[in-house]
């Protein structure tokens, strides 16, 4: 990537992974910049107004929106549908999300199954009557005129 603001050549990778692209970093920058700016022209005022200083408006310098939504999350103060709307957001980003997924049967793979379930049945049966035969011992002849 050249950094300039040149088109890259065609074929070659665009940003790097991890990198954030350039509007997002100067969005959060911009973003740091104004918060940080409330919270002290904020804390300030609070200060001529004779806030109590544990009641004062904390200066924030680096802002994270994420981070300030699980505060709230977790704040006492904070109403329960506030709090699960808030935990609902952080959530995604800190945890992946799941896809749903669609179970469907195949008709010709239940056949498939009924098929292979007869025949286990049958395979048993031959089996069992083996082992059977197995314990009763050797079998006698047949005679020679005596179709088996």
């Amino acid at each position: 990537m050249t950094g300039s603001g040149e088109i890259p050549q065609k074929g070659t990778p665009g940003r790097p992974k991890g990198i954030p692209n350039r509007d997002k970093a100067e969005l959060r920058a911009l973003l740091q910049e104004r918060v940080h700016e409330f919270t002290e022209l904020r804390a300030r005022q609070d200060e001529a107004d004779g806030v109590p200083p544990e009641q004062r408006q904390q200066i924030i310098e680096d802002y994270d929106p994420v981070v300030a939504m699980a505060i709230v999350a977790v704040d006492r103060r904070t109403t329960l549908s506030d709090s699960i709307r808030c935990n609902a957001e952080v959530a995604q980003y800190v945890r992946p999300k799941l896809k749903s997924v669609e179970v469907t049967a195949d008709p010709e793979a239940l056949e498939t199954l009924e098929e292979r379930r007869h025949l286990s049945e049958r395979l048993v049966g031959l089996l069992e009557a083996a082992a059977a035969a197995k314990r009763a011992g050797p079998s006698t002849p047949a005679p020679e005129g005596d179709p088996a």
